[in-house]
């Protein structure tokens, strides 16, 4: 039954530059739901590994800019999800984000 609501366990990958909050991937009927919450800890302009076995998006890449929980005028933290797992880059030294993505995988 591809309706069901299927909980995936990623491999979080171990750094220093993020502090992850809560992170959960779902599946459903084809598509990939993400939802998370990091604190930076020190800004990186590089991409940095988060997780590793998400599902790969069926578009290759998805992009995201998330504003900070914290208020206005912040550094958006940048998310990526493609077949390297979900990458993140930016964002402002001691700011909490939550973000979201969805996209359709197989």
């Amino acid at each position: 039954n591809n309706l069901k609501l299927e909980n995936l366990a990623p491999t979080m990958a171990e750094q220093s530059n993020y502090t992850v909050g809560f992170f959960n991937v779902y599946k459903k009927s084809g598509w990939c739901f993400i939802k998370g919450q990091v604190t930076v800890v020190t800004t990186s302009t590089s991409l940095v590994q988060l997780a590793t076995n998400i599902p790969i998006p069926e578009v290759g890449s998805v992009f995201n800019w998330t504003p900070s929980a914290n208020g206005q005028n912040v550094q958006a933290l940048g998310i990526v999800a493609d077949s390297n797992g979900l990458r993140i880059r930016y964002g402002e030294t001691g700011k909490i984000y939550q973000f979201e993505l969805s996209y359709p995988c197989s």
